[in-house]
C-alpha cells in the first residue's frame, strides 16, 4: 500500500516513487483570490460599477508574483502561518489576521496602467496591511481543501494505507486529519515522512570542502546547488592555477570538457559516487524548476538582473556564486556568471565523430538573451575560456 503525501505548503515535495504519491493541496491561489477581493472591497469604477465585477482573477497578485517572486514569497509565508492556525481548529468569532503587503507590491500597483491597480495602490499607500476575517478565510479555503483531498482519497481508496503532510507541525488533532480518519478508519497518519523518502539533498565533503547536491524531483537525479567552485576544484585537483580570477567561492573557469571529465573521475574515486555532467535535457529541466516550474525565461525569474550576472550588470567581472536569487529548486546561477558544460555531443555534417559539446546558461560577458533557459550553444570539447565552467550531476 502506498503512502499519500499531501502537499499543503510551498516547500519542495519529495520525489514520487512506487510507494509514495504526492497530492498537491496547496491553497495559496485560493488565498490570493480571497485577498484580491479584500483589496478592492468598497472600490468602484468611474461609472459606479463595483471594482470586483471588473477584476480579472489573479490580475492583482499572481501577475505580481511572476515579476517579483521574492517579494511575493513574503505574502506566501504569511499565508502558511495563517493556514496552520486554521487547520488546528475552527476560528473563534471576531478573530482576525493582519497581512502586510510588501512595498514592492505597492510600487508595482502604482506603476500599472489599469484603473483598479491604481486605486488599490493608492489605498495601500496610506496603510500597507489588511485585516482579514479568520472565519471568512476558513469558510472560503479550508472546507474546499478538505473536500478535494477527501474526494481524491475516495477515488483512490484502495491504493493508500497511510498519509502524511508537507508540514511537520501537523498533529492528529488537526481538523483535516480527523476528517481523513473518519473517511477511512484503517488509514494511518504519519507524523513525519521517513528520512529516506524526505531526503531532498545530499551533502558531500572532500578534503575539508563541502558541497550540496539538490534532488530534481520526478526526474531521478541530483544537480549541484552551485557551479563547481574554485575551492572545490582545488580540493580535488590540487590547484586552480588556470583560473583568471582566483577566489574560493567563484566558479571554476577556463576548464575544457575534458578537464571536467578528469575532475569528475577523481571526485568519483574519492566519494565512491558516480558523478557526471548533466545532459542538456536534464540541465534545462532543472533550470526551469523541474516539477515546480513557473515557466520563467531565466532560471529563477523573468527579470534577468535579479537572477543572473550578464553583460548588462556584471561590469565584465566574474562574481561569487549564490549572490543572485535561486530558482524554484534552490539552484543558483543557472543563468549567467559562467556557461556550464553538458555531457551531450554534437556532430557536424562533415564529421562522423563528435566535434562539439553543449554549454548552457550564458555568462557574465554574454548579452542577457543568451542567459535564457532555452538558449543553446556548443563549443569544441578542448576549448578553455574564462567564461566557461560546469555543474555536477549525480544519479543514485
Amino acid at each position: 500500500m502506498k503512502t499519500l503525501y499531501i502537499q499543503i505548503t510551498s516547500s519542495p515535495a519529495p520525489e514520487e516513487s512506487a510507494g509514495l504519491m504526492v497530492y498537491p493541496a496547496d491553497m495559496s491561489n485560493y488565498f490570493c483570490n480571497y485577498l484580491e477581493y479584500e483589496l478592492v472591497d468598497g472600490l468602484r469604477m468611474p461609472d459606479g460599477t463595483p471594482c470586483y465585477k471588473e477584476m480579472r482573477p489573479g490580475s492583482l497578485l499572481l501577475a505580481f508574483a511572476t515579476e517579483h517572486e521574492e517579494a511575493y514569497q513574503s505574502i506566501q509565508r504569511q499565508w502558511e502561518n495563517i493556514q496552520r492556525d486554521l487547520l488546528r481548529k475552527e476560528p473563534a468569532p471576531d478573530t482576525r489576521y493582519e497581512v502586510v503587503l510588501p512595498k514592492e507590491y505597492i510600487e508595482w500597483l502604482l506603476n500599472q496602467e489599469g484603473f483598479i491597480h491604481q486605486k488599490v495602490g493608492e489605498r495601500l499607500s496610506g496603510r500597507s496591511w489588511l485585516s482579514l476575517s479568520a472565519e471568512g478565510l476558513y469558510e472560503e479555503i479550508i472546507p474546499p481543501m478538505m473536500d478535494q483531498t477527501l474526494s481524491f482519497l475516495q477515488t483512490h481508496k484502495k491504493e493508500f494505507g497511510q498519509f502524511t503532510f508537507s508540514d511537520n507541525g501537523i498533529k492528529s488533532a488537526f481538523l483535516i486529519v480527523k476528517r481523513l480518519k473518519q473517511t477511512d478508519k484503517n488509514l494511518t497518519f504519519l507524523r513525519n515522512l521517513s528520512e529516506k523518502d524526505r531526503h531532498s539533498h545530499l551533502e558531500f565533503t572532500v578534503n575539508g570542502v563541502s558541497f550540496t547536491m539538490i534532488r530534481v524531483q520526478t526526474a531521478h537525479f541530483y544537480l549541484g546547488r552551485f557551479p563547481v567552485t574554485q575551492r572545490l576544484w582545488r580540493a580535488v585537483m590540487g590547484t586552480n592555477e588556470q583560473c583568471l580570477c582566483k577566489r574560493d567561492n567563484y566558479p571554476v573557469e577556463k576548464v575544457s570538457w575534458y578537464d571536467c571529465q578528469n575532475f569528475i573521475q577523481r571526485l568519483s574515486l574519492i566519494t565512491g559516487k558516480s558523478f557526471r555532467l548533466p545532459t542538456e535535457a536534464e540541465w534545462e529541466y532543472a533550470a526551469k524548476g523541474g516539477a515546480h516550474s513557473k515557466r520563467f525565461n531565466y532560471a529563477g525569474g523573468n527579470n534577468s538582473n535579479e537572477v543572473a550576472w550578464h553583460k548588462g550588470n556584471s561590469r565584465e567581472n566574474l562574481h561569487e556564486v549564490g549572490l543572485k536569487r535561486p530558482n524554484e529548486l534552490g539552484l543558483y546561477d543557472m543563468s549567467g556568471n559562467v556557461y556550464e558544460w553538458c555531457e551531450d555531443g554534437y556532430k557536424t555534417r562533415q564529421d562522423d565523430e563528435v566535434s562539439a559539446r553543449g554549454v548552457r546558461g550564458g555568462n557574465y560577458l554574454a548579452n542577457k538573451e543568451y542567459c535564457r533557459i532555452t538558449s543553446r550553444y556548443a563549443i569544441t570539447p578542448n576549448y578553455r575560456d574564462h567564461g566557461v565552467g560546469f555543474r555536477l550531476a549525480l544519479t543514485l
